[in-house]
């Protein structure tokens, strides 16, 4: 008896009705009862088969989900820290598993933005909005780098456009309140960083923003008291100290004016402004010394710095060194024949 015919009889006696071992009348042909069987294991395989397959592409998806987002974790870590050529790293690792992912796109734009690359964060950026063009972090941040490329009409059309998609980004009213500064329209400048500091009381840049736009308009107690706003938001900004110290002197506070142009250059040792700020302070006291090494020390970091020669003339003039004061005011004057204008 063939193998087939063996259990076709095993399984038909499974529902004898009598001794014999006969099929009752009712039953299917053995036969084709294991044709039924045989097709049902085929099935139940494949469904097997299928169900191990989805378990594998989940197993694979998962894993590839969970290395992304630890690049992705990495970066943030490393931009959290100042790291951003590190970060970038990561963020491109992840991009290059999900080139698609707006949101890793973002923040690689954040990355490349605290690194000085303009051009790269506004690519990003610009990535991200052709995938989702409603993406109102994507207009914030390349507002910012636009802003920095000194291209205020672009940045305010970005920041504009982020407030029209979310009203609530209280960086996009600051970053449009600078590009109206540097445009010089400083009303409009004060009105978005009062409107962003509604949103957000700690937002260094906005007070920032307000302050210059305060002192371009004369009004220096206003413009004080909101770089002193800054430095509490962001105590390493450089340029806020630099400002401030600008403004003490003006008004007579040398001591604290030569501890924020020290502080800046704590901050920053390779930032000429502060040196040269400095080095005019330190003239103004009377220490010729001083003035000429701070100087110098700003030219040695930016050859065409103007105002640093013109300083340091007047430095080797009260220091009885004519002749080193004629060749630094003739340089001066080269730079910026502005400076000898009445």
């Amino acid at each position: 008896m063939a193998f087939w015919e063996r259990e076709s009889v095993w399984n038909a006696k499974s529902r004898l009705t009598g001794s014999d071992g006969i099929p009752s009348p009712t039953d299917p042909d053995p036969r084709s009862y294991t044709a039924k069987s045989i097709r049902r294991r085929w099935i139940d395989l494949a469904l097997a088969i299928g169900l191990c397959g989805v378990v594998v592409t989940g197993l694979i998806w998962g894993n590839f989900v969970r290395t992304r987002e630890s690049h992705c974790r990495r970066a943030e870590s490393l931009l959290q820290a100042k790291k951003f050529r590190e970060a970038i790293r990561e963020f491109s690792k992840a991009l290059d598993q999900d080139p698609n992912s707006t949101q890793t796109l973002i923040s690689r734009s954040s990355a490349y933005f605290s690194a000085g690359e303009w051009d790269l964060a506004i690519a990003d950026c610009t990535r991200a909005l052709e995938l989702e063009p409603r993406l109102a972090l994507a207009f914030v941040n390349r507002s910012g780098a636009y802003l920095n490329r000194n291209e205020v009409d672009l940045a305010i059309a970005d920041a504009s456009r982020a407030l029209e998609l979310d009203s609530s980004l209280p960086q996009a009213f600051a970053n449009r309140a600078g590009a109206y500064l540097k445009k010089g329209e400083f009303d409009r400048a004060v009105e978005d960083c009062t409107a962003a500091l509604k949103l957000d009381a700690n937002l260094a840049f906005a007070y920032f923003c307000r302050a210059g736009s305060f002192y371009r308009t004369g009004n220096l107690p206003k413009a004080l008291g909101d770089y002193n706003e800054t430095i509490r938001c962001d105590a390493a900004l450089v340029d806020a100290y630099l400002n401030r110290g600008a403004i003490l002197f003006r008004m007579g506070q040398v001591q604290e004016a030569w501890h924020d142009f020290t502080k800046a250059i704590e901050l920053q040792p390779g930032a000429p402004e502060a040196h040269l700020f400095r080095g005019t302070l330190a003239m103004s006291l009377g220490d010729h010394a001083q003035a000429i090494a701070d100087c110098t020390r700003a030219i040695e970091l930016r050859p065409t710095l103007a105002g640093a020669y013109w300083s340091r003339a007047n430095a080797h003039a009260r220091n009885g060194n004519q002749e080193l004061a004629r060749a630094d005011q003739k340089k001066a004057l080269e730079l910026d024949p502005s400076l000898g204008e009445p």
